[in-house]
């Protein structure tokens, strides 16, 4: 059952309003059910002494897990921390997990809560707002991915029961990540201004932006999964690696055992009570059950029917906990040789920051042809390089959209639309082109519309360029594919530190940037730019001919990286442009998808035209695969 009280607090004067709220207590013991209770205050008085006696405290702490904006009241944790003389195993009896899955859920995802803790809506200044159950069983009870349909699963996983029950996420925690983000951009702008004031030119340290103070010293954050740890990710900076073998989640040891609940993480040992990371990393228990759900998506995600023998092992076990498998298969299967100059180079040894062996040799500024760039796959394993014709479409039994788009759902589409038998490997290549096929043929419908309007070419700015780089001209692929009356222009961003060190230096400005235009086919005009997007960049002015109508980054992981702050916050304030983003994996995606808002959050899918080839991922065992995953921001659609 749950508890209901009404608990009276009124100013000794009567001539004030009374008034009565909602407010949500949520105990740190999971056995105790979550309770609301009522308070009666006067609408000037503080609601303090109501504080203190639903928390039995007298000395409590708050903070904000969603501040009140354009009239959407804010949400306001009330807690007591721990004493500092608490024993490590004492504090970890107290974690509240239920309250901190809400922190997550949020956005906020290193905030760690012990004891019990009291929710309240309001405004401040005496301005109070109902909270009630249904609005926070899901995010504190079921899961911090706050689609509809995880909910559903999470239940149905933990429970075997019926979802029917599940109840709506409001709109207003829904956008939480998202508002609670770009209140973290802006203080840490003021941040930099002020310590550019002072002249100190240190960069700012993202746990001291006065966000999320409230934390274990004993917890780290749930590493976001994408590919930094790994040999092909775009991280913030170069990557060294210190270990290619399972790490434990919590401790980051080597360790081989894996999370009996959810078969998706892996820890030191979740049985020797001297070293059980399992336990002392209890804030996996706010996502075991969700991971439970994303681990059990392996099969659909791994289920490429249409092609032939070779690529059925890609994605078995062996690739999914190491990168030599991978390495070994392009060699031995394929006959890619160590010393090769296609563009198999960036599968075999990666971008590296630009620092790697294959990335040291990439010149954007030399042309290659299909049959050089696939080599060694025969020449009849390969597209042909022109634009598809009606006769293909119409061999392949495909139709058109409403925009003229051939509506490719699958590789099997692909593949027969192009002639190519499935016996080829070329979708380990084309997933890059065949991605941004795709999310303009799902998302592009005003963008393409606008375009043709204007009789202009459709801009899509193509941010945190890396191995890209050296197979550019395998993204004429896209403009094959579409209408024969849109033109296309393709801005490749990509920082400057992530440029090779030898990259064209006859290209170089004076200031040291970046800048080559290719007109790489008749309707397809394809810049090269270096610099930080949003920062270093205007993109209405130093991209390309002019502003986006598209933007989009493959494998960018948004959450992970400061560096895509500026991405993120050009795209909030201009909602007029699409955005458009590949993940990993589906916890990085859903986080990152999160910042876009809750709209953003329900496009997650899984992409089509993934690559079709498990990829290691080093702390955790969740399915993990190049472009697995698409999601918009700003997703628009024609009025009629």
């Amino acid at each position: 059952a749950r508890t209901s009280s009404i608990i009276h607090h009124r100013s000794p004067c009567t001539y004030n309003k009374t008034i009565m709220i909602r407010v949500i207590l949520i105990p740190f013991d999971e056995s105790k059910d979550i309770e609301q209770h009522s308070i009666n205050v006067d609408e000037t008085d503080s609601i303090e002494p109501a504080i203190k006696q639903l928390l039995d405290e007298n000395d409590y702490l708050e903070t904000p897990l969603l501040r009140p904006r354009n009239e959407i009241a804010g949400l306001y944790a009330y807690f007591n921390n721990p004493l500092p003389d608490v024993s490590k195993e004492e504090k970890i009896k107290l974690a509240n997990v239920r309250a901190t899955r809400l922190a997550m859920a949020c956005g906020l995802l290193s905030l760690r809560f012990f004891g019990n803790l009291l929710l309240v809506r309001g405004f401040g200044f005496h301005r109070w707002e109902d909270l009630s159950l249904d609005e926070m069983e899901g995010a504190t009870c079921i899961s911090p991915d706050l689609r509809d349909c995880i909910q559903k699963e999470v239940v149905v996983s933990s429970e075997g029961g019926n979802n029917a029950g599940v109840k709506p996420i409001p709109k207003w925690l829904a956008d939480a990540a998202q508002n609670n983000y770009h209140d973290k951009a802006a203080l840490a702008e003021v941040a930099r201004a002020m310590d550019a004031t002072a002249g100190d030119d240190d960069e700012i340290d993202e746990d001291d932006e006065g966000e999320e103070e409230i934390s274990d010293d004993d917890e780290k954050e749930e590493p976001m999964p994408d590919q930094s740890t790994t040999l092909y990710g775009k991280a913030g900076k170069s990557t060294e690696f210190v270990a290619k073998s399972s790490l434990c989640l919590h401790c980051r040891s080597l360790a081989p055992t894996l999370c009996p609940d959810c078969d998706g993480a892996y820890f030191c040992c979740c049985t020797q009570e001297e070293k059980n990371c399992r336990k002392t990393g209890w804030s996996h228990s706010c996502l075991c059950p969700t991971w439970k759900v994303y681990t059990s998506h392996r099969e659909e995600l791994s289920n490429f029917p249409f092609f032939g023998e070779w690529q059925k092992e890609l994605t078995t076990r062996p690739f999914q906990t190491q990168e030599k498998p991978y390495a070994v298969f392009l060699n031995k299967s394929l006959g890619i040789q160590e010393d090769c100059t296609s563009w198999w180079t960036t599968e075999t040894y990666g971008w590296g920051g630009g620092g790697s062996h294959s990335a040291k040799r990439v010149d954007a500024s030399l042309r290659k042809s299909y049959a050089t760039g696939f080599h060694p796959i025969p020449q009849q394993d390969i597209p042909q390089e022109r634009p598809i014709s009606e006769e293909n479409v119409q061999r392949a039994k495909l139709t058109r959209n409403s925009l003229g788009f051939v509506h490719l759902t699958c590789w099997r589409d692909y593949y027969l639309l192009r002639g190519i038998p499935n016996t080829s490997p070329v979708a380990l290549l084309c997933t890059f082109p065949l991605t941004v096929y795709y999310a303009i043929m799902k998302y592009g419908e005003v963008p393409v519309t606008v375009a043709r309007m204007l009789k202009r070419r459709l801009r899509i700015h193509v941010v945190g360029a890396e191995k890209e780089l050296n197979f550019l001209d395998l993204f004429k692929e896209v403009m094959y594919l579409l209408p024969t009356d849109i033109e296309l222009e393709l801005v490749f961003v990509v920082r400057q530190d992530m440029l090779p060190s030898n990259h064209c230096e006859q290209q170089q400005r004076a200031d040291g940037t970046y800048s080559l235009q290719i007109d790489l086919a008749p309707r397809l005009t394809v810049y090269l730019t270096s610099g930080t997007y949003g920062d270093s960049l205007d993109p209405r002015f130093d991209c390309g001919s002019g502003a986006p109508d598209m933007v989009l980054a493959l494998n960018a992981g948004l959450y992970a990286y400061e560096s895509w702050r500026s991405v993120v916050t050009f795209l909030y304030e201009n909602n007029g442009v699409v955005g458009l983003f590949s993940d990993y994996n589906e916890f990085s995606g859903v986080n990152c998808a999160a910042m876009g808002g809750s709209k953003s959050r329900d496009s997650l899918c899984i992409n089509p035209f993934r690559q079709p080839l498990a990829m290691p991922v080093y702390s955790m065992k969740l399915p993990q695969f190049s472009n697995g995953f698409l999601y918009a921001f700003n997703e628009q659609e024609l009025d009629f």
